[in-house]
């Protein structure tokens, strides 16, 4: 057996042609735009997500806003008590009661816990007896007006008497009522 040269036809050389052709496309298909288009989806992508968050935020607002917002609601919920806890939110109020006389120079006679009728459990108070001149006792209101928890006086007794040297002091009977902050944090 002889070896006879390998010959080419017409029709064979067309075929390899198109093979290598086809083999090339492929190539440059996989190298070139395939990872072009991967990134043109990228793009779109992330441009629909700016188009999103763009929505959101007209629909939001300002985040400046909000943040007041926030801000007022809270500054809104230190005027009431914190939490219903009993004898300890009347303690706390008897206790800013009596350092707001103190404060103004009225002595305290007496105090004791007080619940105002039809409040349920959305508010505490004390009710307090103090003894001073009126200039004191208008100081000592001016105090309750400040006081945080907002203090609210739901009744006042002011009954005049004559001194030992002859000056006007007065008792006042005080009720001071608190309330109970009941919104969701």
């Amino acid at each position: 057996m002889t070896a006879q040269p390998l010959s080419f036809s017409a029709a064979g050389a067309l075929a390899l042609a198109a093979a290598l052709f086809a083999g090339a496309c492929a190539i440059f298909w996989i190298a070139i735009p395939a990872p072009l288009l991967s990134k043109q989806a990228k793009i779109a992508e992330i441009r629909r997500e700016i188009v999103t968050l763009e929505k959101q935020r007209a629909r939001l607002g300002a985040l400046d806003r909000w943040t007041a917002a926030r801000e007022e609601a809270l500054a809104l919920r230190s005027d009431f008590l914190a939490a219903k806890s009993g004898g300890s939110s009347s303690a706390l109020i008897q206790g800013l009661v009596r350092e707001a006389a103190t404060k103004s120079g009225l002595a305290v006679i007496s105090a004791q816990d007080y619940a105002p009728p039809g409040s349920g459990e959305l508010a505490a108070g004390v009710r307090m007896s103090v003894s001073g001149d009126l200039n004191a006792i208008t100081e000592f209101l001016m105090d309750l007006s400040n006081a945080k928890p907002r203090l609210f006086v739901e009744a006042l007794v002011l009954r005049g008497q004559s001194g030992a040297d002859g000056a006007r002091d007065f008792n006042a009977t005080v009720t001071v009522v608190a309330f109970y902050w009941s919104g969701e944090a």
